[in-house]
């Protein structure tokens, strides 16, 4: 049997000597941690992606809008008591590359600067996100998605209004090449709210107050290609399709076995759902279409057509038709058309937000 001491065992004695030993000790770390001769630790700065100077904002990365794997945003939240406009900036790359970090660098040899751009836009006390959106691949063709993902991030936001503290209202879409397509498509395709659908995210309007688009192209339709953009100079569909990597890209984005299935049924529909000149309608908002890079050279290449001048033509032609104000601009050897207002992107998506 145990020796007792007190009416408690050795080994319950040794216990309560080790707790206080242990007690002890972190009393000493305490104090000695209030030593006023040790400086406070340094508080955590937020991890943005370029400097900020003075500009107050909040910065949130690699958020998800939805459960895909590539759907993701990063959003600065400018410091106001009040809710704020919203840019949601949409990346170019084909619809096949690309990322939403596109925008924290200078680009174009220092004709977009972005990252002051960014920063003007949160000095007047406007959010700005970047978003990353689903690819079309081998495995996965189909660009429609791409344009859903852009469209449902504008729905997400307006449903988590609170949380961002944004006013839903007060929406301007961005982007460039295929985000500044995908811009122009959220912006003028009719409402894709679905009051009924069991995702409550879905209920929300589409709406927006304006769109950017920076050499981007006026339609996914390639006949529109051959019809209006390159009318001048008499490209055929076949001339279009010689091109390979074009070729590729128009089978992924119409998901077809074969390029000779272009006029098949599914194409069509396909070409007609993706065609932008066809949805410009007066009730759209104002947009702000731009290609400074480039004259009236007949296109040779899978870039030259993407990003040629002309496809700003044609949505300007467009916007003409219907009576939708526009701001526009297009060529720079020669200039070819150059907006009166002088308004740049910023100042548009400024203007366009604050406007009553």
């Amino acid at each position: 049997m145990s020796t007792q001491t007190n009416g408690l065992s050795k080994n319950h004695v040794r216990q309560k000597i080790n707790w206080l030993s242990f007690l002890g000790g972190c009393i000493i770390i305490l104090l000695s941690s209030c030593n006023k001769d040790e400086p406070d630790p340094p508080d955590n700065e937020p991890n943005f992606p370029f400097e900020m100077g003075d500009v107050q904002a909040t910065f949130l990365e690699n958020q998800s809008y939805n459960s895909k794997a590539r759907t993701k945003f990063d959003i600065f939240i400018p410091e106001s008591e009040t809710p704020t406009g919203l840019v949601i900036y949409m990346h170019g790359g084909g619809f096949q590359s690309g990322d939403k970090s596109f925008v924290y660098e200078v680009q174009r040899d220092g004709d977009w600067d972005f990252p002051e751009d960014i920063k003007e836009i949160l000095t007047e006390k406007i959010a700005f996100a970047s978003i990353n959106y689903t690819f079309m691949t081998q495995a996965s063709p189909g660009g429609l998605k791409c344009f859903l993902d852009a469209s449902y991030a504008v729905q997400y936001f307006k449903h988590n209004k609170d949380e961002f503290n944004i006013d839903p209202d007060r929406i301007v879409l961005a982007g460039n090449s295929a985000g500044g397509g995908m811009a122009l498509w959220v912006a003028t395709i009719e409402d894709l709210s679905r009051p009924n659908s069991e995702d409550i995210i879905k209920h929300q309007s589409t709406r927006v107050r304006g769109a950017v688009s920076r050499r981007s192209q006026c339609s996914y339709d390639l006949k529109r290609w051959v019809d209006d953009v390159f009318i001048d100079y008499e490209i055929s569909m076949g001339q279009l399709l010689a091109d390979e990597d074009f070729a590729t890209a128009m089978e992924l984005l119409y998901e077809l076995d074969s390029i000779d299935e272009i006029f098949s049924l599914q194409a069509t529909q396909q070409r007609a759902v993706l065609d932008i000149l066809r949805h410009i309608s007066a009730d759209d908002p104002e947009l702000f279409v731009s290609n400074r890079y480039g004259g009236d050279q007949e296109p040779v290449s899978y870039s030259q057509y993407n990003h040629h001048v002309f496809h700003v033509r044609e949505l300007i032609e467009a916007c003409e038709n219907v009576g939708l104000p526009y701001v526009g601009y297009y060529g720079d050897d020669p200039v070819l058309y150059s907006d009166p207002s002088n308004e740049d992107w910023v100042d548009y998506c400024i203007r366009k937000i604050n406007e009553e």
